[in-house]
């Protein structure tokens, strides 16, 4: 009796998780954005960059991030978890040197965080300011008065 049970118990578990369709739905990063998407650089600080990571709403929770800023030095790795910080997150950059910058996040094993499902990309352009050139003098058309003593 006892083997029968668990044969049709174990058949009742997989058919009731296979007819819940919404268990298998992926649900992961949906997009990325970088405020502002072209900058110019105006001080040797540079440019400060939000970059915002959006996921579908019933995304995971607990789940390991990694974005590559594409400027050649390293990444970024990132927690999503209540203490850490959940979806849409927000992140700051600083870039110093002109540019074209591809950033790109996709889920990455962090610590004991398996990686968010998805990944997603964004271009930022970055470029050198203007030099700011002095105004010329304005040539008066009458000479100066000279004063007489």
């Amino acid at each position: 009796m006892g083997t029968t049970f668990f044969k049709y118990f174990l058949f009742a578990a997989i058919f009731s998780a296979a007819s819940l369709p919404h268990i298998a739905e992926a649900r992961e990063i949906t997009g990325i954005t970088v405020d502002p998407s072209t900058a110019k650089i105006a001080s040797p600080d540079g440019v400060s960059a939000r970059i915002t990571i959006y996921a579908d709403a019933d995304a995971p929770t607990f789940c390991g991030l990694r974005i590559d800023y594409g400027n050649g030095i390293a990444a970024q790795d990132i927690k999503i978890d209540n203490s850490e910080g959940l979806f849409p997150r927000v992140v700051v950059k600083q870039f110093t040197q002109p540019g074209t910058y591809t950033i790109r996040v996709q889920g990455k094993k962090v610590t004991t965080h398996l990686p968010c499902p998805g990944k997603a990309t964004a271009v930022l352009v970055v470029e050198r300011a203007d030099p700011v050139t002095p105004p010329k003098p304005v040539a008066s058309e009458t000479p100066p008065k000279s004063v007489s003593p």
